[in-house]
């Protein structure tokens, strides 16, 4: 009896659509993050040998869209999944064009919002001079950079992704969507105080997540590579540090970030009105 419910429920999962199976991922993953992170805020776990289970899963938590995009990409589509979701971190060879534009592009673009923010505030356009992180910031925080957005990038971009569009949804409404629920997922780093900067409320954080989502689409189907991604990602991070829109940098405000925000996702609406997908975009998932 017991083997038989389990098949039926292993046929009732195999069967679902694409939009269904990208949804049962992303439900699972929010539960997950939501009690998880629940359990080691109010300092519910307990101590094992030692450590520290609380301090373990504020820590830790980034990589659970990572196991459950290699879960999930498993089960549905076996080995093949796996492959196909991880082999895009090989390709590197595109257009010269993009690895200069995700590089350069966001520290125009937060200066625009800064001066904005200064005419929104009616007081005088300030000089936001750069912050000089110092040289031993790189190597301590890119690997930690990089290991969250490989994580992120494998569940939401490798997994829900491609399943939304095979569903019928345009790329760009599927990265609205899927930003919205990415947002979600990122709200617990504001109470646990993992990743997220010190006083960036969760209005700010879920407007950045959902602004940004439209570039990573948008930067994935025209050049195939998540590895392009992931240095985005990284340059995001840097830029952020370093122009003076964080609460830390700007009196603990939020003013600033919620400026930049907005105009990364214009612009990102721009780019996608301008610069359009090609009538056969690239797919990442022949890679």
């Amino acid at each position: 009896m017991f083997v038989s419910s389990i098949k039926t429920f292993d046929y009732k999962v195999r069967s679902l659509t694409p939009v269904q199976q990208a949804l049962t991922a992303i439900f699972c993953l929010l539960t997950t993050q939501y009690i998880g992170n629940f359990l080691a805020y109010n300092g519910l776990l307990p101590i094992v040998f030692g450590k520290d289970l609380n301090g373990i899963i504020k820590n830790t938590a980034y990589v659970v869209p990572g196991i459950l995009a290699i879960v999930f990409s498993f089960y549905f589509e076996g080995q093949k999944g796996i492959v196909r979701i991880c082999k895009p971190y090989t390709v590197w060879r595109v257009n010269v064009f993009y690895w200069l534009f995700i590089a350069f592009i966001m520290f125009p673009l937060i200066y625009v919002a800064l001066v904005v923010c200064d005419l929104i505030l009616m007081r005088g356009i300030q000089p936001h001079d750069l912050i000089w992180v110092g040289w031993d910031y790189f190597p301590k925080y890119t690997f930690l950079f990089a290991g969250v957005a490989i994580s992120d990038e494998l569940f939401w971009i490798g997994f829900v992704l491609p399943r939304l569009v095979k569903g019928g949804l345009s790329p760009l409404k599927a990265a609205l969507l899927m930003g919205a629920f990415w947002a979600l997922d990122y709200i617990p780093y504001v109470f646990t105080g993992f990743f997220i900067a010190p006083g960036v409320d969760v209005i700010t954080v879920m407007l950045g997540t959902v602004a940004l989502t439209p570039w990573y689409v948008w930067l994935y189907y025209r050049t195939g590579s998540a590895l392009i991604l992931l240095v985005f990602n990284l340059f995001v991070q840097y830029s952020q540090n370093t122009v003076p829109m964080l609460p830390q940098d700007t009196g603990w405000s939020n003013m600033e970030s919620i400026c930049a925000v907005v105009t990364f996702f214009l612009f990102a609406l721009l780019m996608w009105k301008l610069m359009p997908l090609p009538d056969r975009p690239v797919d990442p998932s022949r890679f």
